[in-house]
């Protein structure tokens, strides 16, 4: 889990995906319900879309294995939501 350091400045994200709470008081006391605000690069959600529904022939539409939700059919996990990081002492920005 990443926070965001005071003063700390910004930076472009380039090609990263950067996740950081809504409120680092609730998340640090790991509190579930306490909120992610992810940041991605400019066009990657438009690109990801289309790479779920099978990227031109680059793969097959991912709703095939993970369901219409992509949040897990069956024994197959879901791809779609809830997924977050863990903290560790080293992980801050």
């Amino acid at each position: 889990m990443r926070f965001a350091m005071p003063n700390g400045g910004s930076e472009p994200i380039g090609q990263r995906i950067i996740v950081l709470p809504q409120d680092e008081a609730r998340a640090d006391a790991r509190d579930p319900k306490s909120g992610f605000i992810d940041y991605v690069p400019v066009g990657s959600i438009v690109k990801g879309a289309a790479l779920m529904a099978g990227g031109e022939g680059k793969t097959v539409d991912c709703t095939i294995c993970h369901g219409p939700t992509l949040r897990g059919l069956g024994e197959v996990p879901g791809i779609a939501g809830g997924q977050r990081p863990t903290r560790s002492a080293s992980s801050t920005t």
